[in-house]
């Protein structure tokens, strides 16, 4: 599980326990715990929720070394690059 830590709004989240979705290709989704919805990075870099199992370009993301980076209009597009912390397992 993660927190999300900067720049994502926490209005947006609402509970900002996070799970990662490997999907199996390099690329994840951010899962919300709470009710399973998927944050979604737009191509001006707003967040929003989209219902659980969403995968399209907006909502895939690289996770690595502690960041969730975004880039939703693919290469050629700004990428966004939002900190997670992990939160212990108990």
């Amino acid at each position: 599980m993660y927190y999300a830590v900067s720049q994502i709004p926490v209005a947006t989240l609402n509970a900002p326990l996070l799970r990662v979705n490997d999907l199996g290709d390099g690329a994840s989704t951010l899962v919300r715990i709470s009710d399973e919805q998927v944050l979604s990075c737009q191509p001006n870099g707003a967040m929003e929720l989209r219902p659980p199992g969403t995968d399209g370009g907006y909502e895939r993301c690289v996770v690595k070394d502690g960041c969730a980076t975004y880039n939703p209009l693919g290469p050629e597009g700004i990428g966004y690059v939002f900190a997670l912390k992990a939160v212990p397992n108990e």
